[in-house]
């Protein structure tokens, strides 16, 4: 399901029975592809547009509870471990970032910093499994699949907000 965000358009992929949510698209970064065709027989169903809803109102500069989607997350296609540096990641409070090094110590691998920065790289849940909080270990926004940029602008959305 594609929508529009005050950032551009992003996308939100699922399953309608049981709910499921399989991917997010960050704004910028929408795949077509993966979007042909989905809800496009159908109206969505409540919870998709409840879903989209959020990550509308998060990019709107609202403060939604994203972690409400965390139990629907398809978590299938993951290792043990990175599952274990997404749930980590997920308690990352709103407004603040950890480093890689810092959430590679969290899950008791202090020496996989670099594993940590490959699953935030593929972290199919942006903004509901907040990677874009993971920077370098001086405070640099490092790299992030909607680009450093969008990045920056979520960070400081989060900052402005809780401020």
């Amino acid at each position: 399901m594609r929508v529009e965000t005050p950032f551009g358009g992003a996308g939100l992929v699922y399953r309608v029975s049981p709910f499921s949510i399989t991917g997010v698209f960050l704004p910028g970064c929408v795949d077509e592809k993966a979007l042909a065709g989905i809800g496009s027989e159908s109206p969505p169903c409540d919870d998709a547009k409840r879903a989209v809803l959020a990550l509308v109102g998060y990019f709107a500069g609202q403060s939604p509870d994203l972690s409400q989607f965390l139990p629907n997350l398809d978590l299938s296609g993951l290792t043990l471990a990175q599952i274990e540096v997404l749930r980590a990641t997920e308690a990352i409070p709103r407004g603040e970032t950890r480093s890689y090094g810092e959430l590679a110590k969290a899950v008791g691998r202090p020496k996989a910093a670099r594993f940590v920065g490959n699953v935030m790289a593929r972290n199919p849940f942006p903004v509901i499994i907040p990677c874009h909080r993971v920077v370098r270990a001086g405070g640099d926004i490092g790299k992030f699949g909607g680009g450093a940029e969008l990045k920056a602008k979520m960070l400081e959305l989060e900052r402005t907000k809780d401020s």
